[in-house]
């Protein structure tokens, strides 16, 4: 290898951290690599549990490690922020607006693990892996004192988009007695079928409901069940409220919802 090629392959290296040596056969042969957000990102990348990122996430927030906070999140992801939604499209978005996310009140609920437990921050498993879903930045609120009272954000439903079939899945995971909602277009007289999978028995059901009205589509959609079918009797927005009745299972109950138009 040229000298000058080699010394710009080695700075190039060196620029990302990775220490380099030359061997005996004038080869650049690398020895050593110190890359310096690759271990976090890769350790973060590898949570397999909503406890283990919450865990990965306060370490990665205690010492202000912005590059492993972003590596823990699943992109596209929507932010709310008083009660409006915010998409954020990739790693570099959720940097450019870092602060304006993970605020002091943020902050701290990951710091004392109620983040998840009070849906601030949604996660899903996808492929063996935890990542952060979507996150409602917490109101800060002011009692007698001055002290700070946090609340969560509003969250509005999330919107079906169906592509070249007309169907979707979606997944989520809820901590006991909590609800994610969901809004679907579907035309008169045409079938919606929605479904609950991942789980068992009735620890988590969906109600199906006219969106504005939050009129039940029948008996069933207002009980709530694992699997609803129907035809719709007007083209309009209809809500699937998805909610966990399980008590037991541990903080978080992933799930999966299938939803169909015929």
């Amino acid at each position: 290898m040229r000298p000058v090629l080699r010394h710009q392959c080695a700075s190039f290296l060196q620029g990302w951290g990775v220490m380099v040596a030359r061997a005996s056969s004038d080869r650049i042969a690398v020895v050593l690599a110190f890359v310096t957000m690759w271990p976090a990102t890769a350790l973060l990348a590898g949570a397999t549990s909503a406890d283990a990122l919450l865990k990965e996430l306060e370490r990665a927030i205690g010492r202000d490690d912005r590059q492993a906070v972003v590596a823990l999140v699943q992109y596209p992801m929507t932010v709310d922020v008083a009660a409006v939604r915010i998409p954020i499209r990739d790693a570099t978005a959720l940097l450019q607006t870092f602060d304006a996310v993970f605020t002091p009140e943020l902050k701290d609920a990951i710091r004392d693990r109620s983040a998840i437990r009070d849906g601030l921050i949604e996660v899903a498993s996808a492929q063996g892996l935890v990542k952060i879903t979507g996150i409602s930045v917490p109101n800060p609120s002011r009692a007698a004192g001055g002290a700070t009272l946090r609340g969560p954000t509003p969250r509005g439903p999330r919107r079906v988009v169906f592509t070249t079939v007309e169907v979707a899945q979606l997944s989520g995971s809820l901590p006991p007695g909590r609800s994610d909602a969901f809004v679907v277009r579907v035309e008169k007289g045409r079938v919606l079928e929605a479904r609950i999978d991942g789980i068992s028995g009735r620890d988590i059901v969906l109600k199906v409901a006219e969106a504005i009205t939050r009129t039940p589509l029948d008996g069933k959609a207002a009980a709530g069940a694992r699997l609803w079918v129907g035809r719709v009797p007007e083209t309009a927005d209809y809500r699937i409220e998805v909610t966990r009745l399980a008590k037991h299972g541990g903080e978080l109950l992933p799930y999966i919802l299938v939803v169909r138009r015929r």
